[in-house]
Formats: structure tokens, C-alpha cells, sequence
């Protein structure tokens, strides 16, 4: 908002609090207003206090393992025959791995171990495997181990060149 209120020439912090109540729901906008900082504080203090009301706020900047866990749930037991859904799990699962990381709550090495334990176990197998033949051995780019991981994992699903194994397909078709 702080770029619309720049293009429209809002420099008014009353202006800028009555202005963006305009753009939320009925219930939202009486919860703000009830807010000491909308009739008393500065734009700023009132931005945070908003987002202090919002615990849920924090978690979308900061990241929180109870995301990833639930990134996890969601694609738990994914195989190689199935890239589209690991493409969305990778995206998503290093989004929240890239906040947690930066914040100091888990190590790179936790959550590699992590995105591995949303894999069947042969796909994890297969990654393992990869790596420890000297695949996916660092590169400039990468200075992590969940990089290597990733990297691996994509590798796995995106080259048809690769082996795959059966019971993969098995797994994906409901077979096993």
C-alpha cells in the first residue's frame, strides 16, 4: 500500500489509515479502528500493530516448522514418477526452508533431512544414491546441503535418461 499511497500522493497518516480500512471487509475495518494507533498513532505504529494482531503475519515472514511440517503432510510419499507434484513440493518446501534457515531455526542439514522424509523410501534411496556416486557434488551456486538435495530430486524426476525403478511406477499407480 505504501507505493499507492506514494503514486496518489497520500502523505497524511490519518489519510493513509482511513484509506486502507477502505479496502478491507466490514469486520476488519471496525477491528482496526478499534485500534488506539488508528485515531492516536502514527502510520507507522499502526502498521504494527496490525501486524502484531496477525501471529499468522509473522509466520508468512519468518517461516515456522509447523508450514513446513504441513508442506510435508501434504506431499508425503512422493515418487519419482510424479514431477509435477514434486515441482509443487520443492517450491513450496524451499520457500518455507529459506525463511526457517535465514531465522536460525533449523539447520541445512535438518532440513535436507526433512525434504528426504517427504520422499517414498525408494525415491529417497534413489537420491541418496545419486549423491553418494558423486552426482550433485557442489557447485558455485550452491553452498548447502538442502541444495544438493533439491538439485538431486530434480534431476531424478526430470531426466528420462535415468533409470527408474518399478516399484516407483508401482507406487504411483496404486499397485504396491
Amino acid at each position: 500500500m505504501c507505493k499507492m499511497f506514494e503514486m496518489w500522493g497520500i502523505v497524511d497518516d490519518k489519510k493513509k489509515k482511513d484509506t486502507i480500512v477502505q479496502y478491507t471487509d466490514v469486520g476488519t475495518e471496525n477491528e482496526w479502528k478499534g485500534f488506539d494507533t488508528f485515531t492516536e498513532g502514527s502510520w507507522s505504529e499502526f502498521v504494527t500493530e496490525v501486524i502484531d494482531s496477525y501471529p499468522e503475519a509473522e509466520d508468512m515472514e519468518k517461516g515456522s516448522v509447523a508450514n513446513l511440517d504441513k508442506i510435508c503432510r501434504e506431499h508425503a510419499g512422493l515418487n519419482r514418477n510424479q514431477a509435477s507434484k514434486v515441482h509443487s513440493f520443492v517450491r513450496k518446501f524451499r520457500a518455507e526452508a529459506k525463511k526457517l534457515a535465514a531465522w536460525g531455526v533449523m539447520r541445512n542439514a535438518e532440513l535436507a533431512g526433512k525434504l528426504l522424509g517427504c520422499l517414498s523410501p525408494n525415491f529417497t534411496k534413489a537420491v541418496l544414491n545419486y549423491l553418494s556416486a558423486g552426482h550433485g557434488s557442489r557447485n558455485r551456486h550452491e553452498n548447502n546441503e538442502l541444495s544438493r538435495v533439491i538439485r538431486a530430486v530434480l534431476v531424478l524426476i526430470d531426466d528420462s535418461s535415468y533409470y527408474r525403478d518399478p516399484i516407483d511406477t508401482e507406487e504411483s499407480s496404486g499397485m504396491a
